[in-house]
C-alpha cells in the first residue's frame, strides 16, 4: 500500500513538473517577443545616433552588447536561430566602429579603450564560439561559454561606464 502511494504521488508530482515545465517555456517565449518588440524599437531610433551626446552614444553601445548576450540566451533556449556570421567583430560593431572613429579621438579616453580591446574582442569571439557549439548540437558547451561571454561583457561595460565618467 505504502507502495502504491508513492507512486502515485511519483506521478502527480511528474505531471505537475510537465505542466511547470510547459508554463516556463510559454513565460519565455513571451518575454522573448517583447524583448524583440522593444529590440524593434530600439532599431528604428538609431538613424539619428550621430546627434546624440557621447555619453547615450555609450549608452547605446552597452545596449547592443548586452542585447547580445540575450540573443545568444535566448539561441541556448531554443528561441533564436543564429550563425556566427552575424556577430562581427569587435572592429565592425557599433561600438568598434565608435572607437575607431570618435573614442580615440580623445586623448583622455585613449588608455582606457586601449584596456578595453581584450575583453571587448574576447566577447565577439565567445559569441561567434557559443553559436558554433550550439548550431553542432552542444549545448553544454554553449552555455560554459556564455558564463566567459558574460565576464568579458561585465568588463566592457565596466571600461565603458569608466569612460563615461570621464
Amino acid at each position: 500500500a505504502a507502495t502504491e502511494e508513492m507512486a502515485a504521488n511519483l506521478v502527480l508530482i511528474n505531471e505537475k513538473i510537465k505542466i511547470l515545465q510547459t508554463e516556463t517555456v510559454r513565460t519565455g517565449e513571451s518575454f522573448y517577443k517583447i524583448s524583440k518588440l522593444v529590440d524593434d524599437i530600439r532599431l528604428a531610433t538609431l538613424t539619428k545616433t550621430n546627434a546624440l551626446s557621447i555619453a547615450n552614444q555609450l549608452e547605446l553601445c552597452i545596449s547592443d552588447h548586452l542585447i547580445w548576450r540575450w540573443r545568444v540566451y535566448n539561441m541556448i533556449l531554443g528561441f533564436e536561430k543564429l550563425s556566427p556570421e552575424q556577430v562581427g567583430t569587435h572592429n565592425t560593431c557599433r561600438l568598434g566602429q565608435w572607437v575607431n572613429t570618435v573614442g580615440m579621438g580623445i586623448d583622455k579616453y585613449k588608455s582606457t579603450l586601449k584596456l578595453m580591446e581584450s575583453p571587448h574582442a574576447a566577447l565577439h569571439e565567445q559569441a561567434g564560439l557559443a553559436i558554433k557549439a550550439y548550431n553542432s548540437g552542444d549545448t553544454y558547451k554553449a552555455e560554459l561559454i556564455l558564463k566567459e561571454m558574460d565576464q568579458s561583457s561585465k568588463q566592457v561595460v565596466e571600461y565603458l561606464k569608466k569612460i563615461k565618467k570621464l
